[in-house]
């Protein structure tokens, strides 16, 4: 088998930017993502994990019991994350030669949205207050960010009734893109309400309902976290009970998504109410480009068994000398696959094979990758072609 090494110009690597679209719906109590209904199969739902969730791996499909679990690995080193079973921390033990995990995780593990409804502690919003040094952040870009402005006369970090809207890394990846944050509230289907981040700088501009124009909340992008703040009633004699109570409430933004695992069971008087919540993620997938060439004049052999002619070597093909320095086999006739236009004609000999697989080695001559091609391609000796291979590091 021949070998040819990979020359500066046949590898690089891309980074791929992505923004795959997310949306949530909110319904009695209910998420829905991406328009997808909550599947379920003979023992449950498809994947394991609570309607409206999202399972980690997608290991444990349509299971109630012995899931799939993380496990150690036996290693050397401390506290090295093993990749193959699910970055499981290995850990050396108290006890010689034994290596046990430092950290044990069941499965399935899932997400999803989730709403805090926030109040305040002996006059202060922990929660809110927590935020206050993330908020400098994004202060620069619109000063609605300072929690405590005198500018705007307000101190969220002792308001009571802030909406935190929580979205976990898994659905936003790296960061939400600005500009495509998008809430609505919907009262028995009909439009009531909805909000943008129009001016790309984190403020929820009210585009739909009583205040167009008006600043309602705040979108922290790195953090995959929405701040709804205003309270201020979206249509008049509308009451539901939003904050879990049995009095009722007026809608407002600062009980949007009411019902989105935040334990409130909705009542006869609030299933009319239904939550949208559309944002675009943002991905970066480093990928890998390999060309692999194949010149002219080479890899016209194969060491497969049906390339020779075994009609013609007769009992030559397992027959061999042997003398106290040599050993030798017989010189095997290759066979002609040489198609012929003509009955009862061969045409003239030509090196041909039939190109399939093509495998990466590293250093050492470790089979580290192996490329199949959908359709084997033939290759004369004349014949050249370069193969590009793509992997996603």
């Amino acid at each position: 088998m021949s070998y040819d090494n990979f020359k500066p110009d046949d590898i690089f690597v891309n980074t791929i930017k992505a923004h795959p679209k997310q949306s949530f719906f909110i319904y009695n109590s209910q998420v829905y993502i991406n328009q997808h209904g909550n599947l379920t199969g003979q023992n449950g739902p498809v994947t394991s994990v609570p309607a409206g969730y999202v399972s980690l791996y997608e290991l444990n499909l349509d299971r109630t019991s012995n899931y799939i679990s993380a496990s150690g690995v036996e290693g050397t080193n401390q506290g090295i994350p093993d990749k193959r079973r699910f970055n499981v921390f290995i850990a050396k033990s108290s006890s010689a030669g034994q290596y046990t995990p430092p950290v044990t995780q069941s499965y399935p593990l899932s997400a999803s949205i989730t709403r805090d409804l926030t109040t305040t502690i002996s006059g202060n919003n922990l929660k809110v207050d927590a935020l206050r040094n993330v908020a400098l952040k994004y202060a620069v870009q619109s000063p609605h960010f300072e929690l405590t402005s005198s500018f705007l006369a307000r101190d969220l970090t002792t308001t009571t009734n802030i909406n935190l809207i929580h979205i976990p890394t898994i659905f936003y990846e790296s960061t939400i893109k600005k500009g495509t944050v998008n809430l609505k509230f919907n009262i028995t289907g009909t439009l009531l309400a909805e909000c943008a981040d129009t001016r790309r700088n984190g403020e929820l501009i009210e585009t739909t309902g009583p205040k167009p124009g008006s600043v309602v909340g705040l979108v922290f992008y790195d953090e995959g976290l929405i701040m709804l703040t205003a309270s201020h009633d979206l249509v008049d004699g509308v009451d539901i009970s939003y904050d879990g109570d049995t009095s009722p409430d007026n809608a407002s933004w600062i009980y949007f998504g009411a019902g989105m695992n935040d334990g409130i069971s909705h009542n006869s008087s609030s299933v009319s109410a239904s939550f949208g919540l559309d944002f675009e993620a943002t991905s970066y997938t480093n990928t890998m480009t390999l060309f692999c060439h194949a010149p002219k004049g080479k890899y016209n052999f194969s060491n497969n068994p049906t390339s020779i002619d075994s009609s013609s070597a007769g009992q030559s093909i397992t027959k061999y000398s042997v003398s106290d320095y040599t050993y030798k086999q017989p010189r095997l006739p290759i066979k002609n696959v040489m198609s012929s236009s003509y009955s009862g004609y061969d045409e003239e000999f030509k090196r041909k094979t039939y190109i399939s697989k093509i495998g990466i080695y590293d250093e050492d001559d470790n089979l580290i990758m192996i490329a199949a091609l959908s359709k084997p391609v033939k290759k004369e000796e004349n014949d050249e072609y370069t193969f590009k291979l793509t992997y996603d590091i």
